[in-house]
């Protein structure tokens, strides 16, 4: 996931290509202070993971705990609070130009934060199982909760009501 207002960029070795509008790539050397900016991303895209993952664990264990297992309400939780704060760093990230903070919190932590996969695959488990209006009600739900928490985290990230994008 890249920043808003951010072009696609692929580094390799010490070039660095960028998606052109078309698709074409143009590719140039990229400087040493470039090369230093991409590993220190790297690094906090690597620490924002490992404690966007922790957060996963603890708060949909704890929620599926308090809650039971026979609906993924943790999975909901993580989803809809992954939603709501990346929404509010998509906005202060936007308004402020802080690829770093893109970095470590979106990319890294909110990336291993958020589960689309366990969604999925639990939503798939409640149809096997025959479960339809549940599988449904956790497409409907996980699908409505997300978007208005993302929504209101533009918002509160002052980027909703300011007409960029």
């Amino acid at each position: 996931m890249t920043p808003p207002n951010a072009g696609h960029s692929v580094t390799a070795g010490a070039n660095i290509c960028r998606q052109g509008a078309w698709a074409g790539a143009i590719c140039e050397q990229e400087s040493k202070e470039e090369m230093g900016t991409s590993l220190y991303h790297m690094l906090l895209v690597c620490l924002g993971a490992a404690l966007g993952g922790a957060a996963r664990f603890f708060l949909s264990g704890l929620v599926g705990r308090r809650f039971g297992e026979t609906f993924p309400w943790g999975t909901m939780a993580v989803n809809v609070s992954g939603a709501l704060a990346i929404g509010i760093v998509a906005g202060t990230a936007a308004r402020h130009d802080l690829p770093g903070l893109w970095a470590f919190a979106v990319t890294g932590g909110l990336g291993s934060y958020t589960t689309v996969s366990s969604f999925s695959l639990q939503t798939l488990a409640l149809a096997r199982d025959g479960e339809w209006l549940r599988a449904g009600g956790n497409i409907l739900l996980s699908l409505v909760l997300t978007l208005a928490a993302a929504a209101v985290g533009l918002a509160l990230g002052g980027l909703w009501g300011s007409g960029a994008s």
